[in-house]
């Protein structure tokens, strides 16, 4: 009978060696096995697989862009402690003697009448080698490549200026958030109008999907007729500048004779055309109708003006009922002084 076959058969003689390396490699099986299902967490926690991902808000992240990371767990160190009735034993006449042992068993002990107090202990230890600490920096260096080359997809786009393949799973393996599909014709169309130079990175191109989502949400209160629910945050989120708090309400009026804003240049000029009525509005209600210039008119939008006839339009602009002044929009301007 052969030694495996004896421990098949609930180990009734075999050489130590034998024993200790059956008992250590089921031990080392085990952990191989811990680390196949941790290695198998950390590629869902990577979020390759965007199903894999967990969804805040319009924006999806794998667990690892969360902070989280997979554990890995080993047996550390690991006692074994058999014990065996052991004899020495010398095969066909050689000189090398052989320690064998028989782990001890009911059946062992009453088959051959083995006091188990005279039974030898073996102890042995398994100490884990230490490894270097560069799972983490691995995962994070896999993930900088997979998301870098998502952009580089999208950048050529750019180059090229065809933006019609462009998908949203393309931009969320970029890693970009805030991701809304009903904008992906919004995101098409002004990535079509840009010079690769301004999407030179991954950043740049989240701020430019930031201020796309501000600027097609305005444009809903627009198409809605219904201009309150705006606030200065989302006109900040779009990108516009020069903008001022106080004059919230002006840029409501504004915008609420808009049909419709398909790019932030038209939001920027709207909130330039408004700041100028604003500052209109406050010359009038100080009586200060000499700061009204010809200049500030033609920045409130107001169009087929002539410069000679500006005396007549600070009278004209005077003459507006006062009670009505402080909602004084474009369009009433116009109006006024044509």
């Amino acid at each position: 009978m052969s030694y495996n076959a004896a421990l098949s058969e609930h180990l009734v003689s075999a050489p130590l060696d034998e024993i200790l390396e059956t008992v250590s490699k089921s031990i080392i099986n085990t952990q191989e096995k811990l680390n196949q299902e941790s290695m198998a967490v950390a590629q869902r926690m990577a979020g390759a697989d965007p199903d894999e991902q967990l969804e805040f808000g319009t924006s999806k992240y794998s667990l690892l862009e969360l902070g989280f990371v997979p554990e890995f767990y080993q047996l550390g160190e690991t006692n074994i402690n058999l014990k065996m009735a052991m004899q020495l034993e010398r095969a066909n006449n050689d000189d090398l003697l052989t320690v064998t042992g028989s782990l001890l068993s009911e059946n062992y002990t009453s088959r051959y009448g083995f006091d188990p107090l005279g039974a030898s202990e073996v102890s042995v230890k398994l100490v884990p080698s230490s490894v270097p600490n560069v799972f983490e920096k691995r995962v994070a260096q896999m993930l900088k490549e997979y998301i870098n080359a998502a952009f580089l997809v999208i950048r050529e786009y750019v180059i090229n200026a065809d933006l019609n393949s462009l998908t949203i799973l393309q931009l969320e393996r970029a890693s970009l958030h805030e991701l809304v599909d009903a904008n992906l014709s919004d995101y098409k169309a002004k990535l079509q109008t840009l010079h690769p130079d301004e999407v030179p990175d991954v950043g740049n191109l989240q701020q430019i999907i930031t201020k796309i989502n501000a600027l097609v949400v305005i444009r809903t209160y627009i198409l809605a007729n219904d201009l309150r629910p705006m606030m200065m945050t989302e006109l900040y989120a779009t990108g516009v500048i020069n903008t001022v708090d106080q004059n919230l309400a002006h840029y409501r009026r504004r915008l609420n004779e808009l049909n419709s804003l398909n790019n932030v240049d038209l939001l920027q000029i709207a909130v330039e055309q408004t700041n100028a009525i604003a500052n209109i509005i406050n010359y009038v209600l100080l009586s200060n109708l000499d700061s009204i210039t010809f200049e500030l008119l033609e920045d409130s939008g107001v169009s087929g003006l002539v410069e000679a006839n500006l005396a007549t339009y600070q009278t004209s602009i005077s003459n507006y009922d006062k009670n009505a002044i402080e909602e004084l929009t474009l369009v009433q301007l116009q109006t006024l002084l044509d």
